[in-house]
């Protein structure tokens, strides 16, 4: 017998549950901190300034109480412990539509929200599985299992109706400004989200089929506050609306504030981010209109972040400098033009961290000994520690301890770079992108809003739109934003950033994570066109690789100080450069090869000339100048030495290497024979340095001293 079939009328497209639909949504959203994330989303989306959350451990239902204050009977079952949400933004006609919205979004094409993907509210049915919200002259309830407004899977009362539901909003009464007066015709000024805790009556009443079976309890609120408080200062980073974040729990005897963060320099943040934010709409019309290339829209700013915890008393306080970018370029253009594209801009944003009234920035310490030069030439010859004069020399001389310089990366440089999408994205592994700034764009996510889409191997031989998009914003626009930001904060923005601060925020490509290594190339160029290079030649000031000499002795600390400060004296711009920087010189740069190094290959001409015509060196540290002879010794021969200050004598003090016909001879004697010439040292070569003596003697040999 033939297959029963059915009617051309029956036949249609089979659609997921309802339930089903949103446990599809719920494999896409983890069951974390993230969850807090989205809820602020939607409030930074509506344009709000400040966000609430409160956990209420109540039970809000009486012994003996009936179901009579309820719009449906079951509705008892919620009145436990729950999460609330609070913002001062109410709701929209939009609003009250996208709420009930599944699998969509009214914001999808709107390329200025952040939840452009509009599933991230949803996330909140790992929680709960009635959630509730008042805003205006509204309230309303989403029940996916249409079990208590059948058939519907939501209902939305006037707050005057509901006045007669005692019971039902109950909970409402004393958070956040909600009050009896709400429910008698008082619109309540902003909305207030509430999310029973799904328990486990809940998950065994639904048994069949629950969205969830997650149980949400005191502790698991906790540790969602806890995550959040984790990252809170990057919360509020790049956010074009929300300036605070408060934390509560109330309990049957009071509401305590749990923890605080905001932006604390809020009315200059204010005005410059309205100042770029007006300017958008013209660039954006312009950019899909035009064809020949924009200025970018930019605007540069200090933002100070401020997290208390009100249980512990601990404070924590962050400055970033922020840049945010717009791009101009033809490229950008032809990306927006595409119809495809109507949901994005190229919009990026920079932040890098800023140390403040640090005593140690820009300072490098070295790990064996923080005593300076002076310090240890004038330590007691007394001490019992304390060697032979001569050996003592010869250690100062030959030691290699790290010394202090204007480019010297900040000392307490821990930022390993988040992304962000207005919002934090998680990190996949704790280093994050490895580059030393934050870096915010309307990127292209994954479906779970974790990560960037990025290109593989599979994508060779497609067009895929949306990675694409993505690595347009990664090496055509974040590099030109990056230049942007060292450029202002050279500039110092109205604040003190110190040159060490500036070179730590260039990439080191040790550190870099293997897929954000690609944009390196599009970074370092940017930088090298640019003065971003710091000297102290001419009172100080930022100058170009291209008018500089680079110097560069990476085992040799000493030497560099003392080359770069003979440099500073005959007027030359020199750089002494960290070596993740010199790295990036010889992968990067473009035109290396016509660059002015000073190294133990290169240029040691240059620096007897430059002693040759100055004297200042004589005054340097033994140390400096001894390692000074070691380097021309090392590439000259000695009569090319004649004239300069840098022949060591056993009595700790330098002479001057001259002609053989010179009448005050220098003798060398072995070390071990010193003791029988007590008194004339300053006749005496100091000859522990057995390289120094042998080149010395060879010279003798040959009539060059």
């Amino acid at each position: 017998m033939a297959d029963e079939v059915e009617s051309d009328d029956e036949f249609d497209v089979i659609v997921p549950s309802l339930i089903k639909q949103f446990q599809n949504i719920l494999r896409r959203y983890p069951d974390n901190g993230q969850i807090l994330k989205e809820i602020i989303q939607n409030a930074e989306d509506a344009g709000a300034t400040v966000v609430k959350f409160l956990y209420d451990d109540c039970c809000h239902l009486v012994d003996g109480d009936d179901t009579g204050g309820f719009s449906h009977p079951g509705l008892k079952e919620f009145q436990g412990p729950s999460l609330f949400a609070y913002n001062n933004a109410a709701f929209t006609k939009e609003d009250w539509k996208g709420i009930r919205m599944i699998d969509d979004s009214i914001k999808e094409d709107d390329a200025l929200k952040v939840g452009r993907f509009g599933l991230g509210f949803k996330s909140v049915f790992h929680i709960t599985d009635l959630p509730c919200v008042i805003s205006g002259q509204y309230m309303a309830m989403i029940d996916p299992y249409r079990e208590y407004f059948k058939p519907k899977a939501a209902e939305r009362w006037g707050l005057t109706d509901i006045a007669a539901f005692h019971q039902q909003y109950k909970p409402f009464l004393g958070v956040f400004d909600c009050s009896a007066e709400t429910f008698q015709g008082n619109p309540y000024n902003g909305t207030l989200f509430r999310f029973p805790l799904r328990n486990a009556g809940h998950v065994q009443h639904r048994h069949a089929q629950p969205i969830s079976s997650n149980v949400y309890d005191r502790d698991s609120i906790e540790e969602l506050f806890e995550a959040f408080q984790e990252e809170a200062l990057l919360v509020l980073l790049f956010l074009r609306s929300v300036e605070k974040i408060e934390m509560y729990r109330r309990d049957h005897k009071e509401t305590k504030l749990l923890f605080a963060v905001e932006i604390s320099n809020i009315e200059d943040v204010k005005n410059k981010r309205q100042q770029f934010n007006s300017k958008l709409p013209d660039h954006l019309g312009s950019l899909r209109d035009s064809n020949k290339e924009l200025i970018p829209l930019r605007e540069t700013y200090p933002i100070i972040l401020k997290a208390e915890n009100h249980q512990n008393k601990q404070k924590n306080e962050q400055t970033y400098l922020v840049t945010t970018f717009c791009s101009g370029t033809i490229k950008s253009q032809e990306f927006v033009k595409k119809t495809d594209y109507v949901k994005n801009i190229p919009l990026v944003g920079i932040a890098m961290p800023l140390m403040l009234n640090n005593p140690q920035e820009g300072v490098l310490v070295s790990d064996s000994d923080h005593k300076t030069n002076d310090e240890n030439l004038t330590a007691s010859e007394d001490s019992p520690n304390c060697p032979d004069p001569v050996e003592r020399f010869h250690s100062q001389a030959t030691s290699h301890c790290a010394l202090p310089h204007e480019n010297a990366p900040s000392v307490e440089k821990k930022t390993s770079g988040h992304v962000f999408c207005s919002l934090p994205l998680p990190l996949a592994d704790s280093r994050g992108t490895g580059l030393p700034v934050h870096v915010n764009g309307f990127f292209e996510l994954t479906p779970e809003r974790s990560d960037l889409q990025w290109p593989t191997t599979d994508d060779k031989h497609t067009q895929d739109k949306s990675k694409a998009w993505n690595q347009h914003l990664l090496v055509d626009v974040l590099p030109c934003a990056y230049k942007e930001l060292l450029f202002q904060a050279t500039k110092g923005q109205g604040i003190p950033v110190s040159p060490g601060q500036v070179i730590s925020c260039f990439p080191d490509k040790a550190k870099v994570d293997e897929k954000w290594k690609k944009i390196m190339l599009s970074v370092y160029v940017q930088l090298f066109q640019c003065n971003m290079f710091y000297t102290k030649a001419y009172d100080g000031k930022w100058t170009s690789l291209d008018d500089a000499v680079i110097v560069n002795f990476p085992d040799n600390p000493a030497l560099c100080e003392a080359v770069y400060e003979i440099m500073l004296l005959t007027e030359h711009c020199p750089l002494k450069l960290p070596p993740f920087v010199l790295d990036g010189i010889q992968d990067f740069h473009p035109k290396k090869d016509r660059l002015k190094f000073v190294s133990k290959e290169v240029n040691y001409k240059l620096v007897k000339d430059c002693l040759a015509s100055h004297d200042g060196y004589c005054k340097f540290p033994p140390n400096q100048k001894f390692e000074l002879l070691r380097y021309l010794l090392d590439k000259l021969p000695v009569a090319e030495l004649n004239g300069l200050n840098l022949l060591p004598l056993a009595d700790r003090t330098f002479t001057t290497f001259s002609s053989k016909s010179s009448s005050e001879s220098v003798y060398i004697a072995a070390n071990d024979m010193m003791h029988l010439f007590a008194g004339l040292e300053k006749r005496f070569l100091y000859a522990s340095d057995e390289v120094i003596k042998e080149k010395l003697i060879q010279s003798v040999k040959q009539g060059e001293l």
